[in-house]
């Protein structure tokens, strides 16, 4: 969190009109929201509402008061009441420690009338105490009724004065019913459950709570050292709450109001709630508050030695000394920060924690190049952006970060004995896995930059559009590196975007292939491009500069965020694609302001420079999440980032303790939703017997197997848990039934909604399917990328705009939608005069007034009339925008007017009209008057003026005679151009100074809107059971996360999700991580290769090893791990290769023991061994990796394997690793079979075949077709799904072809050495255990069996002994098994087996009756009517080729690539007979 500086007593406008009785008809109105609360805040005013104190009066009457809204009767019985077992004490707030009694309906609607702006001071307790317990009525979650009115109040100026009131009043343990002093027990204790209620501490009203907080910060030594703390001791101390002068049963006669807390534990954990809140909040509070803390710590340890009424239960001390502990270690960490910056020696000795173990991989190396961040370096600061504190890092980069010469400190991680500034704990793993992903996001766009600048410097100015030559470009750059760069790059000034988004709209040159190509062609090309300039995309703009003072290059870089990327602006002009993009630094713009005045000037040529393959906006959320983490509040760091101390521990089998919600007295886990008949179980997590019995009922009464069951009661047990589940185990499944368990308990639970994240979109939409299927209500989806239609209704926008918003929402959105429009009308002037060097009077008149009064007065808009009626001058028009003086002066209108008078003159020889005399500096005395002879005589005489003297200024003084001239009339535009550029720097200056503030401004605003939506989130939220978010979008959303605070996170494919998306999602309020996933599958993605763990330096930062692996993989200490073992997908000889390999525990289980064999085939598991070299890659070796044969070899299988009978949905999965080989598939398969493509494998396709084309100057591809549009007969009957493998994990198919594509040779002729990333276990392992029934593999055996280190040769080796590795594909006819041969080329499918079987007739009587002979295998084709040699499924329809003359009854259109088929007619009385497709028959 960031310092608040902010203050908390400013007064508020006060609306004069305001009215304090509730009128009686308003008690039937809809609710509006929780007692209301003026608006005002600390820092500003903002007009007050109905919902809140102060409303505006109602048009046509006096003010309405302020309705808090409908809390029911039954809500107020439950607020009075705690909630039973005390379940939420675990919790961040208070609202079942301190609980309001009061349940009147004057006393709801109190606080709403003593918050009003002008209301009373608070100087008795008797109202301090019916306001507070007002207050906790209205805030008590037991309710869901909108709370943010009452919360605006508390905010404002009055609020804050009524709690100063209450903080400042002298308190007593016994001050009874007295007027004064307050009572410690009957007011400030239910003051400070005030103000831990969590809709206050939790709420998305941050500026608000802020406020709050900090009002009490200021006062704190006041109120809690000496007040609060001091009372506390004293009751201690007589080892009773009681007030001796009144006794609790007196006091409830006195007011059935009044919140009486019970035991000390509760009055502690409120008073250590309030501190969390003020130490996370306010930075300086950590500098301040140990002595507080320390003497808290000392009452919290008195607890167990009071009487049992007053002690409180073991469970609650435990949460107590816990969240001390909390406390402590929040300004512990503080008091060690920041590392002394003098002590540069100790700051560079590596940490100094005691060795566990061996040293990881690499350590030597660690130390050598060991140079730690920032002021710590010995050699000091790297750049500009080099800091020891990663909250001091701006996450967009520097240009002088990316210049610079020295390597980035990048932090080894996993590696326990390497050198680091700080200590092994949460501020380290902090520290490594910020520096680590930042690195990973930057180190992509520096090597381009680097690598493009390199280019420029040796490109003449003549030949730099060479550079825009995407193609020649990337064979000029490293193979490494991808960047994309655009020329002739242009400014159009400040754009405002739909979001309330300050913005700077720039062109640049369309891309070289879509040059003299249609509109149509060019929106094409920028559609598939979805990788280019994406939407929330990192951009650089560089130029050359002769500024090298500033930045140390001859170039200049400013960074951009995209912030609105608009198909028709990037496609409508032929020659310019305009796009919107965000500064990161408003400086930068006089920056481009003076650059857009040079545009003309064809020598500079301005560049935007990206690096497609990193995301900018799917790092920024994360990386901002981890800045803002405060150490000591994360859970689990015993666990997740052991300091020294507890890995010296001894740790026992049992060391993970149970969710802290299990240790409430008498909580159990009701597993009956999961076993048959209704059978009871209950499961007591920390109870050892309790968990066999569970696991025994489990197994004997639910479908679960043994790892299944075992693996879902360790989870419930484990406050951190793994499950790690192979392939085909049914991890989806564990997960669900979890799901199921968690919810069932939920009531009793009372954790709050369950937060479900995944990696992935398409994951996350699985998993919630998964639950919709079990019945699970109240889902919530958040996120807008979910492609599922069976979640649009669970979708967040889609609630959003059914929900019914409060009042005080609603005119918190128009109110920022207001000032947004002041906001952005000052920032388009300021943009107009910075653009057009025209100043704004109002920045010029004060420093005229400061330098020259003389200039001022002649300068100034009044000045005119003032000279007209002092001096005769004769001044036409208005003396605003421009019109004014300075405007005429700057621009030379006068002197332009004076030259067409003296012109007329010439002409003339007297004074004739010109036009409307708006200039006219002459005065009176200058001119002779005369009477025109041919005047009107009816007309009154008019005087015509005579020019005795005029001249046009034509001097050209210096400058400092300039300044000290008084007469700016009488310089010439030339010296009137110079005064004026002299002006202009500090101007300019001061108006960058307001764009700034206007700008900050404008982000409040955004963040203002956002809140108040996002209170309409968190309410529908606070009402779900689950919450379904991206790991990207928790971290998005931290802070609506945060304000529902989670204790339940459940991560799905956890092995695929970076460390960091798991820490940014984490909160001090989180009590339970599950962990589900597979280590051995697919790793997480990384973008840079140097932090992989596959490169040999990235072994030393691991950035792609998930937290899951971290934690089940250490060497010392690894986490317990819940294991399934029993899959159910593969048939075992097909598991065998992965069993051997990587799961020797992995058992076959299910139906898999009795698939049957594939048809037509010989064998179920085949490897074709072949020596068919992988395709060449293109000119300018961008195209990915393919082999021709394959494709062809892979087409004629599926052919066959259609034939044979595989022909529905999800029968038949071909799986490439490359690219380039899916494309060249796509290509082969798509006029024959319907495709199913994931939507990722696409859009990595069409970015490709834009890139190509790009390439190739505007012509596509020749490997890219596209698809004719048009209704074509297509067979439902031949779906293929066709996926690259890292976009398959977690799907199956009864049969995978796989083509491995890799197969170079070298110049000798043997096999070459390169396997790429098939060299992945990994990869390799989801690879080959996606197959059910069949799988057959096509690649160059040796080649993979070279590679020593992978699962190759072990894989080669099985396949080999069991006679399932050959140079073809063996294949046998169903009818007769006796006949079988070898395919080793396609070809040889139609030569041998032409229809699926063999060439041998065989003889088949139809339904008809009809006996025909065929030489076609159809044993298990589905057709319908009477065909020759065909089984009937009736009205299946299928798409049969034309040879076997198919009778069709029923036809399936759709928009296909397909071909027009022929069309049959079918059996009728014993005759075939057929007739040629035609449009006509096919509609």
């Amino acid at each position: 969190m960031t310092d608040l500086s902010h203050q908390a007593n400013q007064n508020p406008t006060q609306n004069p009109n305001q009215g304090n009785r509730r009128q009686q008809n308003n008690r039937n109105r809809p609710n509006n929201g929780a007692n209301g609360g003026n608006a005002n805040n600390a820092q500003r005013n903002v007009p007050t509402t109905p919902g809140g104190p102060g409303g505006p009066a109602s048009p046509g009457g006096p003010a309405r008061s302020p309705r808090p809204g409908g809390i029911t009767q039954e809500q107020k019985r439950q607020i009075a009441e705690r909630r039973p077992e005390s379940f939420q004490i675990s919790s961040d707030g208070t609202d079942d420690l301190i609980v309001s009694g009061g349940v009147s309906e004057d006393l709801q609607h109190l606080a709403s009338i003593i918050l009003r702006p002008g209301s009373f001071p608070l100087e008795d307790q008797k109202r301090m105490r019916r306001f507070v317990n007002s207050c906790l009525m209205n805030l008590s979650n037991h309710h869901n009724v909108d709370t943010s009115g009452l919360l605006l109040g508390l905010a404002s100026s009055t609020g804050i004065a009524r709690m100063k009131d209450i903080m400042l009043h002298p308190m007593s343990v016994d001050a009874g019913t007295a007027k004064s002093p307050i009572s410690f027990q009957y007011v400030v204790l239910p003051f400070v459950g005030l103000l831990t209620r969590e809709k206050v501490c939790q709420t998305t009203m941050v500026e608000q709570s802020n406020t709050i907080y900090t009002t009490v910060y200021i006062h704190a030594e006041k109120f809690i050292l000496n007040g609060v703390l001091r009372c506390t001791d004293e009751l201690l101390a007589r080892r009773s709450l009681n007030d001796v002068r009144i006794s609790p049963d007196r006091m409830r006669i006195e007011d059935p109001d009044v919140c009486i807390v019970t035991s000390f534990p509760h009055a502690l954990l409120a008073i250590t709630r309030l501190l969390f809140q003020l130490l996370t909040r306010v930075r300086q509070a950590r500098f301040e508050f140990g002595d507080i803390v320390a003497k808290l710590q000392l009452q919290a340890e008195q607890c167990g030695n009071l009487p049992p009424d007053v002690a409180g239960t073991a469970f609650e001390r435990a949460v107590l000394a816990h969240e001390i502990d909390r406390v402590r270690a929040i300004i512990m960490d503080a008091m060690g920060i920041p590392v002394c910056v003098d002590d540069r020696a100790a700051a560079n000795r590596p940490s100094t924690r005691r060795r566990l173990h061996e040293a990881g991989p690499n350590i030597e190396y660690l130390e050598r190049i060991y140079d730690p961040p920032g002021l710590l370096s010995k050699d000091g600061p790297r750049h500009d952006n080099d800091h020891s504190e990663i909250a001091d890092i701006q996450v967009i980069p520097t240009q002088g970060e990316v210049t610079s010469s020295r390597d980035p400190f990048l932090p080894a991680n996993g590696a326990p004995n390497a050198p680091h500034f700080i200590d092994a704990g949460w501020k380290r793993q902090l520290d490594i896995h910020f520096r680590l992903f930042r690195e990973d996001m930057l180190d992509p766009l520096k090597k381009g930059i680097s690598a493009f600048l390199r280019l420029l410097v040796k490109t003449s100015k003549s030949k730099q559009r060479t550079l825009l030559q995407q193609g020649k470009l990337r064979k000029m750059v490293d193979e490494n590196v991808d960047l994309n760069v655009y020329g002739d790059v242009h400014f159009h000034g400040l754009r405002f975007t739909r979001q309330q988004r300050v913005s700077v709209q720039i062109s640049f040159a369309q891309p070289r292939s879509l040059a003299g190509q249609a509109t149509g062609r060019r929106r094409e090309f920028w559609e598939r491009s979805k990788s280019r300039l994406m939407q929330g995309g990192l951009v650089c703009l560089l130029w050359r500069t002769e500024d090298t003072a500033t930045t140390n290059t001859p170039f200049r870089m400013v960074f951009g965020v995209i912030a609105d990327r608009d198909i028709t602006q990037l496609s409508a002009d032929p020659q310019q694609a305009f796009i919107t993009i965000a500064l990161t630094d408003p400086s930068v713009y006089l920056v481009m302001l003076n650059d857009y005045e040079h545009d003309g000037d064809d020598a500079i040529q301005h560049f935007m420079v990206e690096s497609p393959g990193v995301f900018f906006e799917s790092y920024r959320p994360i990386l901002k999440a981890l800045q803002q983490c405060t150490p000591a509040t994360l859970p689990f760091g015993k666990y997740l980032a052991p300091t020294a101390a507890d890995e010296a521990e001894p740790r026992h089998e049992d060391f993970v303790q149970p969710p802290l919600y299990t240790h409430a007295p008498g909580f159990n886990f009701d597993l009956s939703v999961l076993l048959r008949n209704g059978l009871a179980c209950n499961l007591v997590a920390a109870n050892p017997a309790s968990r066999t019995k569970a696991i025994e009922m489990l197994l004997q009464h639910s479908i679960l197997d043994d790892t299944q069951a075992k693996a879902l009661v360790e989870t419930l047990c484990r406050e951190v848990a793994l499950i790690r589940g192979p392939p085909g185990t049914g991890k989806t499944k564990i997960g669900v039934d979890l799901m199921q368990v968690l919810l069932h308990n939920a009531a009793k639970m009372k954790c709050g909604p369950i937060l479900c994240i995944c990696y992935t979109n398409h994951a996350l939409d699985q998993f919630l399917e998964h639950l919709l299927d079990k019945g699970v209500k109240g889902i919530v989806r958040i996120g807008a990328q979910s492609k599922s239609e069976r979640l649009t209704d669970h979708n967040m926008e889609t609630l959003m705009r059914s929900y019914d918003k409060s009042y005080n929402t609603r005119h918190a959105i128009r109110e920022a939608k207001t000032e947004w429009e002041t906001v952005s009308k000052s920032l388009t002037s300021i943009d107009r005069a910075l653009k057009t060097g025209i100043l704004p009077w109002r920045y010029l008149g004060p420093y005229l007034m400061d330098i020259c009064d003389s200039q001022y007065t002649q300068l100034h808009p009044a000045a005119a009339e003032q000279k007209k009626d002092d001096d005769g001058f004769k001044v036409v028009g208005a003396k605003t925008g421009d019109d004014t003086p300075y405007y005429r002066w700057v621009t030379g209108a006068d002197i332009e007017y004076m030259e067409m008078f003296i012109e007329e003159m010439r002409n003339t020889g007297r004074l004739v009209s010109v036009s409307a005399n708006r200039y006219d500096i002459l005065t009176i005395e200058e001119l002779d008057t005369e009477e025109d002879p041919n005047a009107d005589p009816s007309q009154p005489f008019v005087e015509q003026p005579r020019v005795k003297t005029m001249t046009v200024p034509t001097t050209n003084r210096p400058l400092e005679l300039l300044e000290e001239n008084g007469d700016v009339w009488n310089m010439s535009l030339t010296e009137r151009k110079r005064l004026n550029e002299s002006w202009k720097p500090p101007i300019q200056g001061i108006m960058l100074d307001d764009m700034k503030r206007l700008l900050e401004e404008s982000e409040k605003i955004e963040q203002k809107m956002k809140n108040a939506y996002d209170e309409v989130r968190r309410l529908i939220l606070k009402e779900s059971t689950v919450i379904g978010m991206t790991t990207n979008g928790a971290a998005k959303f931290q802070t609506l996360v945060a304000s529902v605070a989670p204790r339940i996170i459940v991560c799905e494919e956890a092995g695929e999700v970076l460390e960091s998306h798991i820490l940014a999602t984490l909160s001090a309020s989180t009590q339970h991580l599950v962990l589900i996933g597979d280590h051995l599958q697919l790793r997480p993605q990384v973008a840079t290769y140097k932090l992989s763990t596959d490169s040999p330096v990235g072994k030393n930062y691991n950035l792609d090893k998930s937290l899951f692996e971290r934690l089940v993989t250490a060497s010392v200490h690894p986490l317990p791990m819940s294991h399934l073992t029993t899959q159910r997908r593969m048939r075992p000889e097909i598991a065998d290769l992965i069993r051997l390999t990587l799961y020797p525990d992995l058992i076959d289980g299910g139906a898999v023991m009795n698939y049957p064999n594939v048809s037509g085939m010989r064998k179920n598991l085949f490897f074709m061994d072949h020596s068919h070299p992988e395709d060449s890659k293109d000119q300018f070796g961008a195209q990915s990796f393919a082999n021709s044969f394959e494709v062809e070899m892979v087409e004629a299988l599926v052919q066959y394997l259609i034939r044979n009978g595989y022909n529905k949905p999800g029968d038949i999965a071909v799986l490439t690793p490359y690219l380039g080989q899916f494309a060249k598939l796509r290509k082969a398969l798509q006029n024959s079979f319907m495709l199913v493509i994931d939507e990722r494998d696409q859009d990595q396709l069409d970015e490709m075949e834009a890139k190509a084309e790009e390439d190739e100057g505007g012509e596509k591809p020749a490997n890219r077709e596209t698809p004719k549009s048009g209704v074509k007969e297509i067979s439902v009957q031949k779906h293929i799904t066709l996926r690259t493998i890292d976009n398959y994990q977690g799907e199956e198919a009864k049969i995978v072809i796989i083509s491995l594509v890799r197969n170079a040779r070298t110049q000798d002729g043997t096999a070459g050495r390169g396997i790429g990333f098939l060299k992945s276990p990994n990869r390799t392992n989801v690879l080959l255990s996606r197959a059910q029934h069949g799988m057959f593999i096509l690649g160059n055996a040796d080649l993979l069996a070279s590679n020593e280190n992978g699962m190759w040769p072990q894989v080669v080796n099985e396949l080999r002994d069991n006679d399932r590795l050959g140079p073809g594909f063996p294949i046998m006819c169903q009818n007769h098994p006796n006949t079988w041969n070898v395919i080793d080329v396609p070809e040889n499918f139609k030569i041998i087996a032409p229809h699926g079987g063999c060439n041998l007739p065989c003889t088949y009587n139809m339904d008809c009756g009809h006996a025909i002979r065929t030489t076609r295998n159809t044993s298990q084709l589905n057709v319908t009517g009477p065909v020759p040699g065909y089984t009937r499924n009736a009205n299946t329809p299928a798409r049969i080729d034309a040879e076997t003359r198919v009778v069709h009854v029923k036809r399936s259109w759709a928009i296909s690539p397909f071909p027009a088929a022929t069309s049959f007619d079918k059996c009728n009385a014993g005759r075939h007979k057929t007739r040629p497709s035609s449009p006509a028959n096919r509609k």
